[in-house]
């Protein structure tokens, strides 16, 4: 079918948009978005509906859907402000009011091979394309007839509808890997997806029962925050509730890696919960936990589990993506794929070191050059370039990478909170901490319950004027993953450090190897040993600083990691105490000059 409003014609067999003639490059996705509003121009379209047929009924968060929305009108050259094309209805949804012709293609019109495996990589924000442009039925997102056709549109609607399920049957029965993607938005069909269940509820209780259902659509909702896999939506799990099955084929029937399962049982006092991980290629089990919690606390139970669970299922060391690392590894390097790569080049970060940042770097920027569109790789390759100017390489050219694919990681997909905890923190570096406060504060809103969220938040907090809040979040993160990896002992060090908090900034970094200090960690570490009297310990801190980064000042530190003034006077206290030198050398000072100087090294020669 061919729709024609204004100037644009809507073509959905060859999944095309034209204007005067001339394609509009868009993303496979906000096609189907525009497709299915035009079709059903005669009716406001739900955010549930988008979300199934669109989106194929994994979830997405509303920031998602509304960010496509927004790319849909600039594809059409619509206001947001006057919504002539695309309007919306607040808490209903969206109606397509541009009056809309439908029509059959003409016999002579020229009909060219689907295109949708073709590229358009060169612009930020756009996606490589999906293997095709259809629903969950196979057909193109919602080509369904609107009451403004005629019956011989609607004729032509059905015969393309049908040719197009026919070559999607087709497509189906040889795909034989390579999952679909949640959301066009941040990546390809690379990604992995998992389906939770009902957990089952063993009480028999109103109380078992209610929380057996909450916990599941809680889980459900958390999980969907992470970008690095899609969730199914609830309405196409409910079928297996207390209707066992084989986990294999439950995989195969929705088309996942993983499927959550759990039960919930009263005992007396106690509400028992179990959860586990299966992984549906093989039936084992991936991940299994247990929790015992009182009876009379049932909602404070319901937040807490499901938190607990989406935290460790997702993020960059949960336990999703450290099973997809651990069969990454046994691929030849040839057969490594970009979202393998992304994972490789995530482990990588782990340890932070400078031979792990460089490994994880070029691992990143093979996984970008394979699929410029996969939003959480650019996220990594941001902290991967961040963190080394920390480690000797050249800090102008690092800022300017890391800022590139900050920039790139939220035009791709607003959605992700990390790709706006990412975007915060280089506009926190350039000193933009009002905008970076901003950017941080969609983070936390889009995932409130985000451990690496309010990691990254906290480190910064007291750059943002808001010291407190920093020491808050590294708690509350703290508590949420008491196993916390090893790389935020630096952000919740330095969070509990620019409060004062020297006792637990030491507990935190005697985690880390050696190896693994910037110049900044030791600077921490010596600057809260002499700062609670441990004066021997932190001469001897501050003698192997001096080993690993021998021109290390006082200075010199300020204006490399970029402080606020608070933090220069928190810094320049403790690090004095220690006996750090302070001014920097002769050499550095013309660099340093147009920055920040200590004003006792003002005259110094």
């Amino acid at each position: 079918m061919i729709y024609r409003f204004n100037r644009f014609s809507l073509d959905t067999e060859l999944t095309e948009l034209h204007a005067a003639g001339q394609i509009v490059k868009i993303e496979p996705l906000v096609f189907r978005l525009i497709a299915h509003l035009v079709a059903n121009s005669d009716r406001v379209v739900g955010k549930d509906e988008l979300i199934e047929t669109v989106w194929e009924g994994v979830i997405v968060s509303d920031a998602a859907v509304n960010s496509r929305i927004n790319a849909a009108r600039k594809a059409l050259d619509d206001d947001g402000k006057r919504q002539a094309v695309i309007k919306t209805y607040s808490k209903r949804g969206f109606r397509f009011v541009a009056d809309v012709e439908a029509a059959e293609p003409t016999p002579a019109s020229p009909r060219r091979p689907q295109h949708s495996e073709a590229r358009s990589d060169e612009a930020v924000g756009t996606t490589p394309p999906d293997i095709a442009a259809t629903s969950s039925a196979g057909a193109p997102a919602s080509v369904l007839p609107s009451r403004r056709m005629g019956a011989g549109a609607f004729l032509g609607a059905l015969i393309i509808i049908g040719a197009v399920i026919l070559g999607t049957v087709l497509w189906q029965t040889t795909k034989t890997e390579n999952l679909r993607a949640a959301d066009d938005v941040t990546s390809t069909n690379q990604l992995p997806r998992i389906a939770v269940l009902p957990f089952d509820d063993f009480g028999g209780q109103p109380s078992t029962e209610r929380l057996a259902k909450g916990i599941t659509e809680d889980i459900i909702t958390d999980l969907a925050r992470f970008p690095e896999f899609g969730v199914i939506a609830r309405n196409s799990t409910a079928v297996y509730a207390g209707n066992p099955a084989d986990m294999r084929e439950i995989g195969s029937d929705l088309n996942v890696a993983y499927v959550l399962e759990g039960s919930i049982q009263n005992d007396g006092d106690l509400f028992r919960v179990t959860a586990q991980l299966i992984d549906t290629s093989t039936g084992d089990h991936v991940w299994t936990d247990r929790w015992d919690r009182p009876a009379d606390s049932l909602f404070a139970v319901q937040s807490e589990i499901s938190t607990t669970v989406a935290n460790r299922l997702g993020g960059g060391s949960g336990v999703i993506q450290e099973t997809g690392r651990a069969q990454a590894k046994r691929k030849l390097p040839k057969d490594l794929d970009a979202y393998d790569l992304y994972l490789l080049g995530t482990e990588q970060l782990e340890d932070v070191t400078r031979g792990s940042i460089d490994k994880a770097i070029a691992l990143l920027e093979q996984a970008v050059a394979i699929e410029p569109g996969l939003a959480r790789a650019w996220v990594e390759l941001y902290h991967a370039h961040n963190l080394s100017r920390y480690y000797g390489t050249d800090k102008d050219a690092a800022l300017a990478a890391a800022w590139e694919a900050a920039k790139k990681a939220v035009a791709l997909d607003p959605g992700d909170a990390e790709a706006h905890a990412a975007y915060a923190m280089m506009l926190a570096d350039q000193g933009e901490l009002a905008a970076a406060k901003a950017s941080f504060d969609e983070a936390l809103s889009i995932s409130p319950n985000g451990f690496e969220i309010m990691a990254f938040y906290a480190s910064w907090a007291g750059s943002l004027g808001e010291p407190e809040l920093g020491a808050e979040l590294a708690e509350r993160a703290i508590e949420l993953n008491p196993d916390y990896p090893d790389w935020t002992a630096g952000p919740f060090s330095w969070a509990f450090f620019t409060v004062g908090r020297y006792d637990e900034t030491v507990e935190l970094l005697d985690r880390l190897d050696p190896d693994r200090f910037s110049s900044a960690r030791w600077a921490k570490m010596a600057g809260s040993l002499a700062m609670l009297g441990r004066t021997e310990e932190a001469a001897t801190t501050v003698e192997s600083a001096l080993e690993y980064f021998p021109d290390l000042t006082i200075e010199g530190l300020a204006n490399t990691i970029g402080l606020t003034d608070f933090e220069i006077d928190m810094w320049t206290g403790p690090m004095r105490r220690a006996g750090f030198p302070v001014c920097a050398a002769s050499a550095a000072r013309e660099e340093i000059a147009p920055r920040y100087r200590l004003p006792d090294c003002e005259t110094a020669e």
